[in-house]
């Protein structure tokens, strides 16, 4: 009797088996969509690059990125173009500065412990912005 179903059992899986691949045939040749023809689509679009006509610019000369300080009190400077605001934001504080008709800038500010992520803001005066990131580290270890 045990036997007799094992029997059973592995043939109505094999015509169940059989049945699922006839209906699969037929659906495959006789009901499925026809595929649609490949189509070419052509864009026409041509991309100008906007020339910047504007010079502004600006670079930190001191400090480099990723130095070590034994104080908490940084001295930042560079260049920028006449007029343009600098704006150093550090965990503890946030400074502004101007830069001269020569467009040099100087400003002072002050850093926490450990590891410190600068931002640095430069807004020209077009109105347009630069953001620029500085990683400090303030440390009494000797190395």
């Amino acid at each position: 009797m045990k036997s007799e179903r094992v029997i059973l059992s592995f043939v109505a899986v094999l015509v169940g088996l059989a049945v699922a691949g006839a209906a699969f045939y037929v659906y495959e040749h006789y009901f499925k969509n026809t595929p649609v023809a490949s189509q070419t689509v052509t864009v026409n679009k041509t991309v100008t690059p906007t020339p910047n006509t504007t010079n502004d610019y600006i670079t930190i000369d001191k400090p480099t990125d990723e130095q070590v300080f034994n104080t908490h009190d940084l001295q930042f400077s560079g260049k920028a173009t006449k007029d343009t605001t600098i704006i150093v934001s550090t965990p503890v504080s946030d400074q502004v500065a101007v830069a001269s008709a020569d467009g040099n800038f100087s400003l002072a500010t002050t850093i926490d412990d450990d590891t410190n992520v600068i931002q640095i803001t430069a807004i020209f005066p077009d109105g347009t912005e630069k953001h620029m990131t500085k990683t400090e580290t303030y440390s009494t270890q000797t190395f």
